[in-house]
């Protein structure tokens, strides 16, 4: 019922209330009243709802001289799509089953909220605990919307879950933020996941004994055959 509302009120919201109810949207998903599903396509609405309202006041008007377009030398922005959507739903929630956090902390976040952590969680293992990608690559590897994994970033960061190192550059582009995992319990659950403890094997006393008993009595017809046996006698040198 909510994100039907919120869907309305984005079709009819002109460029400056958009800001206004992208805050609401993830208010409402982090309260848990909005879906993974229904945040990721509203999102996408609220982007496609301010471009073309930036479009339409770029475009003159009848009568109206056309103002020259300010010069920038980046690429615009690209909005970030799931080739499809049913695989990248599986693959979020398949990320998100697979226990990125301690139970203590995976019941404050949402399936993809999980997904987002469990690909920064991947990330660490290489780097010690640091992860190094963009926030649209991890949110392609989580299979979400690029407006989620930025708030997942934040979210996690406002918990003390990581820190995040922004790296920005003059004249050029910035450089990827890195994310660090500061939870000291998060930290140790990796730990415990990732590596394994070296099982030494007791030695069974009893099993032992009775496989040389075992091993005594099925040798010991030819052992006395051996000793009944004439050998010649040892040559001398």
């Amino acid at each position: 019922m909510f994100a039907e509302q919120l869907e309305s009120a984005i079709e009819g919201a002109y460029l400056h209330q958009l800001d206004h109810l992208s805050r609401d949207l993830w208010k409402a998903y982090a309260a848990g009243a909005v879906e993974d599903d229904n945040a990721q396509r509203l999102a996408e609405l609220i982007h496609s709802r301010r471009e073309a309202l930036r479009e339409a006041h770029r475009s003159p008007q009848a009568g109206e001289s056309v103002s020259p377009r300010r010069f920038t030398i980046f690429k615009p922005r690209r909005l970030q799509r799931p080739p499809q959507r049913a695989t990248a739903i599986k693959r979020r929630r398949t990320l998100a089953a697979s226990g990125p956090l301690p139970p203590r902390l995976a019941g404050q976040f949402t399936t993809g909220a999980m997904a987002v952590l469990r690909v920064i969680a991947d990330a660490t293992g290489s780097n010690g605990a640091q992860c190094v990608k963009s926030v649209a690559e991890i949110a392609a590897r989580a299979g979400v919307c690029h407006r989620l994994a930025q708030y997942v970033l934040r979210l996690a960061e406002r918990e003390r879950l990581i820190a995040v190192e922004h790296r920005p550059q003059r004249g050029a582009p910035h450089l990827v933020s890195i994310v660090r995992i500061i939870c000291a319990d998060w930290l140790a659950w990796l730990k415990g996941r990732r590596g394994c403890k070296k099982v030494r094997p007791t030695t069974n006393r009893l099993s032992l004994k009775r496989e040389i008993e075992g091993w005594s009595q099925a040798l010991r017809p030819v052992l006395e055959g051996l000793q009944g046996a004439e050998h010649p006698p040892p040559r001398r040198y």
